[in-house]
């Protein structure tokens, strides 16, 4: 537990080249710190018990430093245990071990988060890591809180010229948590997800001057909050939604792809949640959608693994449209092992279970093969994979034939690619546009 002198409502420090920022935990002096769950001990510590916890926080959290351990508070169920607690911080290699420790007994209305805290003038301040936007993905970066309200811009530069600082809380409250699944997991969302407090741009600085900060949090994205996730910020898209490349990007710079020579392009719309994911690991998940490609494209772009969710599975409601009938949610990840489980909890579901496995592989004729051999190779390699692994066959299907032999009525002797030449989201997108900037000429 770090111990500096701060301003009464935050502070930016430096541990070595790790930037913190230190937000006020309980506005009274340490004799109320009963609430306290820093260091949680439920079963009668062994010699090693606290460096084995250490040793795992150190593991599995981008918060916490051995600069924290200045002082330790300590919550027990009863008061029995000091000399056990005396022990195991004696058994500490000298670099870990404390200038100073307290023990409290377990409240059961504990509010405060286990992990780094910093102290100051008696006041007890939540420690959150500074993290640089160097590949640009954010627009915004939010301000942690830990009361239910609006959310606020984190107005913080990060060292890299030009970037945002994105704050991130500790990991370790999230390994102890109850009844929250997504409790230490940290995610960002595209910026057409309206967010309480902050003021959606849809990637485009005009939406952004005509609207006011939102008053209600997309249910998509309140889900993923009510089950503990915390989140880290908005990110960036293609203007209005649209697909744009890097040399399009006027109003916003595009986001940095981090893959090949790190200038190639995050493609769009959700470009920011594509570069996002693939950049950076202190993030877990990010949010876009989808409509007709805007995650599919940025996640082959990025090499993320992404899900587009079943068309109106999860409501989008409070968040910008463009073309309601085809727009998804969709989630990216870096592990699709994680990814099957947030969405499970996203979704409220568990993991489901079948009788039978898919029948065969389509392979669609319309779009295979392509002139790069090395992708063909790869793709007949991941099949014939896919043939062994299910006992399954591949089908070649063809939508042009298909549609010849059974066509619409309207549509006789009319190739599909001529009749749906003109088919576009522009014009649905276009009149819930107008509908939004203008609704006051409506009236």
């Amino acid at each position: 537990m770090a111990t500096v002198p701060v301003p009464e409502n935050h502070t930016f420090f430096q541990l070595e080249d790790k930037r913190f920022l230190a937000l006020p935990e309980l506005e009274a002096c340490l004799s109320p710190l009963l609430n306290n769950e820093a260091l949680n001990a439920t079963e009668r510590p062994s010699p090693t018990w606290l460096q084995d916890q250490i040793q795992t926080w150190l593991r599995i959290d981008d918060v916490f430093k051995p600069e924290f351990l200045t002082g330790m508070i300590f919550v027990t169920e009863n008061n029995s245990s000091q000399s056990d607690l005396s022990a195991s911080i004696g058994s500490l290699p000298k670099e870990w071990k404390p200038d100073w420790w307290i023990t409290f007994k377990q409240e059961t209305n504990s509010k405060l988060r286990a992990g780094p805290h910093m102290v100051s003038q008696g006041k007890l301040f939540s420690v959150y890591r500074v993290h640089d936007d160097v590949n640009g993905a954010f627009m915004v970066a939010i301000q942690p809180q830990s009361t239910p309200g609006p959310f606020k811009n984190l107005h913080a530069s990060g060292d890299f010229y030009t970037s945002l600082g994105v704050a991130v809380g500790s990991r370790i409250a999230g390994a102890h948590a109850v009844g929250k699944p997504l409790s230490g997991v940290r995610f960002a969302i595209k910026d057409i997800f309206e967010v309480e407090g902050l003021r959606t741009t849809a990637g485009n600085r005009a939406y952004y001057s005509l609207f006011n900060p939102a008053t209600k949090t997309c249910p998509a994205i309140k889900r993923l909050i009510d089950a503990g996730a915390e989140l880290l910020g908005t990110l960036k898209l293609g203007s209005l939604i649209a697909r744009e490349e890097p040399t399009e990007s006027v109003d916003y710079h595009a986001p940095f792809n981090p893959r090949a020579d790190g200038y190639q392009s995050a493609w769009s719309s959700s470009g920011g949640s594509g570069a996002a994911i693939a950049s950076y690991d202190w993030i877990d998940f990010t949010l876009g959608t989808d409509t007709t490609g805007s995650s599919r494209r940025p996640a082959m772009a990025n090499g993320a693994f992404q899900i587009r969710l079943t068309h109106d599975l999860i409501p989008l409601d409070n968040s910008v449209p463009s073309f309601p009938r085809f727009d998804s949610l969709a989630m990216y990840a870096r592990s699709i092992l994680s990814l099957e489980k947030w969405v499970s909890v996203w979704l409220n579901q568990t993991s489901a279970t079948y009788d039978g496995l898919p029948m065969s592989i389509v392979y669609p004729v319309d779009f295979l093969p392509v002139q790069n051999a090395a992708q063909m190779q790869l793709i007949h390699s991941f099949i014939d994979d896919m043939e062994a692994t299910l006992g399954i066959k591949t089908e070649k299907v063809s939508i042009a034939d298909t549609w010849k032999t059974s066509p619409p009525n309207e549509a006789i002797n009319i190739s599909v690619q001529e009749y749906l030449k003109d088919v576009s989201p522009i014009i649905d997108f276009t009149l819930l546009l107008r509908k939004r900037l203008f609704a006051d000429d409506e009236v």
